[in-house]
Formats: structure tokens, sequence, C-alpha cells
């Protein structure tokens, strides 16, 4: 027999014994109730025969309404007590007695309460009607004596019924739970013979072969239940095993010259590598070197180029306003030349400066408490001439909830903005330039300088950032400015933990957005 079934049929018995209990204890319960319940309802009936014999002596001897109304509310109530009571009871020849002694109990009191009625009138003598009244109550009492015997008898016929149903359950509890407990014992000694000593056998197996016994297989017969098919399983699997160590053996000493001709070859690839990073070392060392000069060249040419451009700039300044002799139109336009590319020049020295400083880490954040919405009218008006000789219109917006102060480098900040707002203007030729400030999540100002320009096409919203890059301008044959404004911006926006990007004006034209953090 197969394990599943086994358990199954095992599972099946506890079921069933589990519900013959159940139908057993479920039904004696039911007729043990019934029975306690008419037990409680006999009680109740002596009860209220007591205390009815207890209120006709309370009427014989008094008299009164009260005392009347008291035995007929009594007798009312006693009376359903007793047909609850008699309308189980199996003999009825019996329960016929007991109605007519409680009938004639109330045919006999009508009689008692007759006999007074006809003394208080005078129908009758009082000392007859004493003596007869006395009569009637003992009559009474002795029917009602004859009914609590009979009610007595019944309540023991009951109390035998109870003790009855309760041996009954008892007993047939016992012969269920015997079967059950028969059964399942049964099942047990067979499941262990053939499923619990076979399961261990494999267990063995399992561990000889774990341990390195190859050759051991379990001994167990192949059949039809589960057990027998998993030793089977099993006996293949081993042999499995036993070809598959086999064939490893073989390739563990193929894996084993391969590992030597790694090692070697390992041996060889790190004298390679450790040769390659000397030549890097080295390299690096020489472009330390290099760097080194760069920034020292910087350095020293930094006084020796501006200050003779400063002179040359301010010479020509001075002989076109003709303070050093009248200059006919051609010397004009020729100092005009120089003094524009002078000024040109040193732009491009200055870009140069500012961009060698900062890749170089020498130029220092320094951070104070800063109005943003001043400092960025501030350098509005300080573009704000650039702007009217255009003809542009030139607007600021202040969003709501921006902080009167943040911790940032006002002179950074100012340089970008600067270098924004003139390349607005210098790419705007008609309409707009927008300048909108704004909070963002508590925690960041943006900034944002809008256009409506010649515009930046998607593909280079990233690259004009890169150094030396200048955006195509369909105005000129050659774009002006030395392509570093805005890659010295961004490198400024970093510095002060923002960031600068660039977009599409919806109106048509550029618009940058600087982020920056409110300290």
């Amino acid at each position: 027999m197969r394990a599943a079934t086994r358990i199954r049929i095992g599972s099946g018995v506890i079921l069933l014994v589990a519900l013959a209990l159940l139908v057993v204890v479920a039904g004696g319960f039911l007729e043990l109730r019934s029975t306690v319940e008419t037990n409680d309802r006999i009680a109740r009936s002596l009860n209220g025969m007591f205390e009815l014999s207890m209120l006709t002596t309370d009427f014989v001897i008094n008299l009164e309404p009260r005392a009347e109304r008291q035995w007929r509310q009594k007798y009312a109530a006693l009376e359903g007590d007793l047909e609850s009571v008699l309308a189980e009871e199996s003999d009825p020849r019996r329960a016929e007695e007991l109605l007519g002694n409680y009938r004639r109990v109330g045919e006999m009191f009508d009689r008692l309460v007759e006999a007074r009625d006809e003394a208080a009138a005078g129908v009758v003598d009082e000392a007859v009607s004493q003596e007869y009244r006395e009569r009637l109550a003992a009559q009474i009492l002795i029917e009602m004596q004859q009914a609590v015997t009979k009610l007595v008898a019944l309540g023991d016929e009951t109390s035998q019924r109870v003790l009855a149903t309760m041996l009954g359950i008892l007993v047939a509890s016992s012969a269920v739970a015997g079967v059950g407990i028969i059964a399942v014992f049964g099942n047990a000694v067979a499941t262990e013979r053939d499923v619990v000593r076979r399961l261990v056998d494999l267990r063995t197996a399992a561990v000889r072969l774990g341990s390195g016994d190859l050759s051991y297989r379990t001994g167990i017969e192949s059949g039809s239940d589960e057990v027998a098919e998993l030793a089977h399983a099993f006996d293949e699997m081993a042999d499995e095993i036993e070809r598959a160590h086999v064939m490893l053996s073989q390739e563990i000493g193929q894996r084993k010259e391969a590992e030597t001709e790694l090692v070697a070859y390992r041996d060889d690839l790190e004298r390679l590598v450790e040769e390659r990073t000397i030549e890097l070392e080295h390299a690096n060392l020489g472009l330390q070197a290099a760097t080194e000069a760069k920034d020292r060249f910087l350095a020293a040419m930094s006084h020796e180029l501006r200050t003779p451009l400063n002179s040359i700039i301010g010479f020509t300044d001075i002989m076109l306003r003709g303070m050093a002799g009248e200059l006919t139109e051609e010397q004009a336009k020729q100092l005009a030349m120089v003094n524009a590319s002078g000024k040109h020049l040193l732009v491009l020295i200055n870009d140069m400066l500012d961009l060698s400083r900062i890749e170089a880490g020498a130029d220092r954040v320094e951070l104070e408490p800063v109005d943003p919405v001043a400092l960025v009218r501030g350098c509005v008006d300080t573009v704000r001439p650039m702007a009217l000789e255009k003809r542009l219109a030139l607007d600021v917006h202040d969003g709501d909830g921006v902080p009167e102060r943040i911790e940032t480098d006002p002179a950074k900040v100012k340089q970008i903005l600067l270098n924004l707002l003139s390349n607005a203007v210098k790419f705007t030729d008609t309409g707009t330039i927008t300048v909108r400030i704004d909070v963002r999540d508590d925690e960041w100002i943006e900034i944002q300088v809008e256009d409506t320009g010649i515009g930046i096409p998607a593909s280079a919203h990233e690259q004009i950032f890169d150094s030396f890059y200048q955006g195509p301008d369909p105005r000129l044959a050659k774009s002006p400015g030395t392509g570093l404004g805005l890659a010295i911006s961004r490198r400024l926006a970093e510095m002060l933990g923002g960031t600068l990007t660039a977009g599409a004006n919806p109106a048509g034209g550029a618009v940058f957005t600087l982020v920056l953090p409110v300290g």
C-alpha cells in the first residue's frame, strides 16, 4: 500500500471516530438537557404545590380577598408548569390522575370561597360555615398531598433517566474511542514497518554516500509505494554520482595541468603589469610637472599680460577721445580696432586665468549672508544699459517665499549672473529678457534667465558648457566671445553646491537655470 493511501486511510479513520464521538456526545447531551429541563419543571411544580398549600391555609385563616387573589394567581401559574411536565409523561393514566387531583383542588377552593361568601351574607350560620370550610381545606390539602406524591415519583423516574443517559454516553464514547485507537494503532504499526524502517535504511545509504562510499546502495527492493520509488531513484542517483566521480577524477588531472600553465601565465602577466605601472607612474609625474609648469606660467604671465594690455586699452581710449590730438577718420578706425582687440584679448586672458584657478583648486568659496533678491536686481541694473542700448525689455519677477538671506559667495554668484545676462543681451535682438527668482522645496533658490533670442539647439544644451565651445550664431560668420564664460559659470555653480543647466524657452530663445542651496 502506498504511503499516501495509508495516511489518507488513517486520517479518514480518525475523522470518522471524531464524528462518531461528536454524534454520540451531541445526542446524549441533547437527551440529557431535555431530561434535566423536565426535572427542573417538576421541581418548580413541587415548590408551587407547597406555596399553594400555604396560601390555602392563609385564606382559610384570614378569608381576605388578597389571599384569594394570590391563591388563584399561583394556581394558574402552577397549572402551566404541570401541563408542560405531563406533556412528556409516558404514562397517560398517571398524568390524568395528577391533573384530576389538581382540578379537584381548584373546584374545592371555589366551594370554599362560596362558603365564605354565604356565611358573610348570612345565608348559612357562621359556625356551620366554619366547620364546612375546615373540611374543604383538609380535602384540598389531601388532594395536593396526593399530587405531590405523584410529582415526586415522576422526579425520581426523571433522575433515573439522567443517570441512564450519562451511562449510555460513557459506554458509547468508550466503544467508539476504542475502535479508533485500535485502527490508529494498527495503521501506525504498518507505517512503522513499511515506511519508517525503510526511510531509516534510505537515510543510512545517504550518509554512507555522503561520507565517500560511492558503492553503497539502499538494498530496498522495488515496489509500488513511494519509499520504494524513492529508494530506486536514490540508487540510480548513486550510480550517476559514481560515474561522474570517475569522470571528475580525470578532469581534475587535466585541470591541474591547466592550472600549472595558468600560474606561469599569471606570473608573466604580473611582470607585465608591474612594468606598465612603472611607465604610468613616470607619465603621471611628467603630467604633474607639466600642470605645475602651466600654473606657474599663468601666474607669472597674469601680470605680464594684463599690464601692457591695460596700457594699450587705456592709451587707445585716450587717443580715441581726442585727448592726444585730433585723429583722422582712418586713424580713429584703426585705433578702435586695436582697442576692441585689446579688450577681447583681456577678456580671454581673464577667463583663462579664472578657469585655470578653478581647475587647480586655487579658487576658494567665501560664504556670507546674502539677500538673493537684492543681489539679482543689482546684476540686472548693471546690465540694463546694454539692454536699453538694444531696446530690449529687462524684467525681474520675485516668487513667493524667497528667503531674505542665504549663505553663499556673492562675488561668484554675481559673476555667474552677469555672464548669463550679458549672453542674453548679446544673443537677443528683439523682445524681452526675464529673470525669475523662486524657491524650490524650501532648501534651494532657483534663478532663471530667459531670453527671446536665437536660442540653442537641443543637441547643444550640454555641449555649450565645454571650454572654448561657441554655439552657432546665424547672424555672424564667427560667434563672438571666448567660449569660456559658460564653462566657468558651471564650475562656479558646482563650487557653490548648486547646478547650472540650459534649456529652450517655450516662447522662443534660451533659458538658463541656476540652482543654489539656501545655506
